[in-house]
């Protein structure tokens, strides 16, 4: 099976379970490092996500996939959270972000430079406005950014 296929099929499967207990499944990634197999689960919840959310769902999921057995090789399987400063990676993404602070990078400068950050202010289709200062504001195309993430202010 491809690893696209893969992953896409463990989506479904960890998103049906996940459903049980209020999880949304953002993200599965299946990753060859160090000579070691892993299978990650990214998980998000309205209320954040807690280590008691990331073990009852590895301890389902784990379960439902010794059942179907969609991986030849052995892996290990971590389930966790985005976190803080996690990307946003689909304009859908971008549009439950509104009023959050975010980190922009470009592929081009815009307006001088390639990395603003700002409020999301508004999302039209492609569309983004960001505000930048009280005065300014920047609009640009999501395929503009090379990369948006959540800020994190420490």
């Amino acid at each position: 099976m491809r690893k696209k296929d893969l992953e896409k099929m463990i989506l479904q499967t960890s998103q049906d379970i996940a459903d049980n207990q209020g999880i949304k499944v953002c993200e599965v990634e299946y990753a060859k490092e160090g000579g070691y197999n892993y299978l990650r689960i990214y998980i998000d919840k309205e209320d954040g996500v807690s280590l008691d959310d990331c073990q009852g769902l590895s301890r389902e999921l784990s379960k439902k996939l010794d059942e179907v057995d969609p991986i030849e090789e052995n892996y290990f399987l971590e389930v966790s959270s985005l976190g803080l400063d996690r990307p946003l990676k689909t304009i859908e993404d971008v549009a439950n972000a509104i009023g959050t602070m975010v980190d922009v990078s470009f592929y081009k400068k815009i307006n001088g430079a390639k990395k603003y950050t700002g409020e999301i202010l508004d999302v039209e289709e492609k569309l983004i406005k960001l505000k930048i200062t009280e005065e300014d504001t920047l609009e640009f195309d999501f395929d503009e950014a090379s990369k948006i993430k959540l800020s994190v202010e420490l």
